[in-house]
């Protein structure tokens, strides 16, 4: 968690220094709870964020739920997953985005929340002012 700080070792730090795109480390003691959710809205970006929760979710039923922005972007996400499709955890999102995003996080409680990069329209502020109850605000990394 970004709440416990680990000092990298030198495997890390060089995989990072040589990366140019995001980097997601996780501690071998630390499992992926599912479902893992993404938001999907078309762009490339979110086209790579769809790649990489499909690898991060476990391959049971259930696991993966996409947030689509649309009817055609739900399409083109059913698409990408192809065999992996599952109809009932494709769910297209209505109304505003940050609204409508906590609304499905607040129905679908993902272990998970994958994001695209500047595709989705979605501010750092309004992530950080979403929590569901119960918890503390999310931690939001850059």
């Amino acid at each position: 968690s970004l709440g416990h700080r680990r000092r990298l070792g030198s495997t890390a730090q060089a995989l990072i220094a040589r990366r140019r795109s995001h980097t997601l480390l996780i501690d071998r003691s630390t499992a992926v709870a599912t479902p893992l959710a993404v938001l999907f809205d078309g762009s490339e970006a979110a086209e790579d964020a769809l790649q990489l929760a499909t690898r991060l979710a476990k391959p049971a039923a259930g696991s993966l739920v996409v947030l689509a922005t649309g009817q055609e972007t739900a399409r083109r996400a059913a698409e990408l997953l192809g065999e992996r499709a599952d109809p009932a955890h494709l769910h297209r999102l209505d109304g505003p985005l940050p609204e409508a995003l906590a609304r499905s996080l607040d129905r679908h409680r993902p272990g998970l929340l994958v994001l695209p990069v500047g595709g989705s329209g979605l501010a750092g502020t309004e992530l950080a002012e979403y929590h569901p109850p119960g918890s503390g605000p999310p931690e939001v990394a850059r």
